[in-house]
């Protein structure tokens, strides 16, 4: 049987020293990760404004009749000279029926949607924007950088 002072383990020291590499690794990857999860919340809003562009414009083509998601302005999103900004959006088909109503911050990320035209995407019975030009949308969480998506007059959605 071995001696209590024989036994095997690690010292305080040694506990202290592995914590202290620990925390200046943590503190080297800490920005890079939270600059990440930005990035990866900013993708799955605008997934999600992509897929609801997409079913605006199956709407509008299934039913005949014009279709749009209109951007809700908002005061803490910081508006464009052209455009809107916010963080909700709605789907109203027809002229005035309200299809959904989205809100991209029920996760709790602070992300805004932009637009870089009216703060209507408008898609006709034939599934084309109304306005024929393409339309730019970034969905942006604080000053990290925006992730974007084009519809093109034809209706087709493109992520950049």
């Amino acid at each position: 049987m071995r001696e209590a002072w024989a036994r095997g383990g690690y010292s305080l020291m040694e506990l202290l020293v592995v914590l202290a590499v620990f925390g200046i690794i943590m503190a080297i990857v800490g920005p890079r990760f939270e600059a990440a999860l930005a990035h990866i919340r900013a993708r799955g809003a605008l997934n999600r404004v992509a897929v609801d562009l997409a079913y605006t414009r199956h709407m509008a083509v299934r039913t005949g009749r014009r279709a749009r998601l209109q951007v809700e302005p908002s005061a803490d999103c910081p508006q464009p000279g052209i455009g809107a900004a916010g963080h909700r959006y709605r789907i109203i088909a027809g002229p005035d029926s309200l299809v959904y109503l989205v809100d991209l911050r029920l996760d709790g990320s602070p992300v805004c949607l932009t637009t870089n035209q009216s703060r209507d995407v408008v898609f006709d019975s034939r599934g084309l924007i109304v306005g024929f030009n393409n339309r730019t949308m970034n969905v942006r969480q604080g000053s990290h950088p925006p992730v974007s998506l084009t519809v093109s007059a034809v209706g087709r959605i493109l992520r950049n």
